[in-house]
């Protein structure tokens, strides 16, 4: 009996130990505070908020950038050991989610952010998810016009008006390259096609849909991508999580580790194949824009002035 009692000891001195510790409180839920767009960017049937991940192969993400990047941060925090459930605060601007995640109101963004944005002494910032020139946009226009669809030179386009949305400065900072006629009107993509569609501008920046033709279309406006040529981005993205918030360290670390397995396990590209990120069919097309970085953005120091 004196054997069992003092086994019953040593074992529970060894679980006590700081390196086991981590271990323990894995099979606990942590609720995490995300800083998301509105709430119809996340469809309802997708919980995030349970301590468990949706299944990715079961998981039907079509063009939606927000859903895959939700998806890779979760099982990231999996493999690392963690049990997440995201808690969404929703805003509708890109800089203010930063924001408020510089300042701990939110954990970390839902979604990854160009590294010029980031502020390296208020974020941790996880290695890259998107590498320089992985992110790639084409030159999207809707079917009639002819006109722009038969161009087979690059510089034909500064004849053609785009457009964008003027704090889009990493779109924008291609652009310039591209041609000199940019309307700033619109604010997103689906109000950018309507532009088009009403001939206000003859077309518009926007990722590779996922089909067999490239061909894509936002709720009743069909778009199609001008063949052959492309913008691929020459920065990386990245998760950043927040170090004045309590739980950041834990969940960068944890990050960092799932990630790496992500990237090994081939995971990280499937998602992003699934939804036309990495895409073969353009891998040789003619790149357009400039070669250099745009400057770093507003974000960064006027996050810092915020505070």
């Amino acid at each position: 009996m004196k054997q069992l009692h003092m086994l019953c000891l040593i074992l529970g001195i060894l679980l006590a130990q700081p390196g086991n510790t981590r271990d323990v409180e894995t099979t606990e839920i942590i609720t995490l505070p995300i800083g998301m767009y509105s709430a119809s960017f996340v469809p309802r049937p997708l919980a995030f908020n349970n301590g468990s991940c949706p299944n990715i192969h079961h998981t039907h993400i079509g063009h939606n950038q927000i859903v895959a990047e939700l998806l890779i941060l979760c099982r990231a925090l999996e493999l690392g050991g963690l049990k997440p459930a995201f808690e969404f605060n929703n805003t509708p601007d890109y800089l203010r989610i930063i924001h408020d995640s510089a300042n701990s109101v939110t954990l970390m963004p839902g979604f990854i952010v160009w590294k010029t944005d980031i502020n390296p002494d208020l974020f941790y910032i996880s290695d890259p998810v998107l590498k320089e020139k992985e992110f790639v946009k084409g030159i999207y226009t809707v079917p009639d016009n002819k006109k722009l669809l038969s161009i087979k030179h690059a510089d034909e386009l500064k004849h053609y008006a785009i457009t964008t949305n003027q704090n889009w400065i990493h779109d924008n900072a291609e652009i310039t390259c591209i041609t000199p006629k940019i309307i700033t009107a619109a604010s997103n993509p689906h109000l950018m096609a309507r532009m088009i569609v009403a001939k206000r501008a003859d077309f518009m920046l926007f990722p590779f849909f996922n089909s067999s033709d490239l061909n894509g279309s936002f709720n009743d406006i069909n778009l199609v991508p001008l063949q052959g040529m492309k913008v691929a981005f020459n920065e990386s993205l990245h998760f950043i999580v927040s170090k004045k918030h309590p739980k950041g360290l834990v969940v960068y670390e944890a990050l960092q580790k799932g990630l790496k397995e992500l990237h090994t396990n081939g995971t990280l590209r499937y998602i992003y194949e699934k939804t036309g990120f990495f895409n073969p069919q353009v891998k040789d097309w003619t790149e357009l824009g400039c070669d250099n970085q745009p400057e770093v953005t507003n974000s960064l120091n006027a996050t810092a002035k915020r505070e």
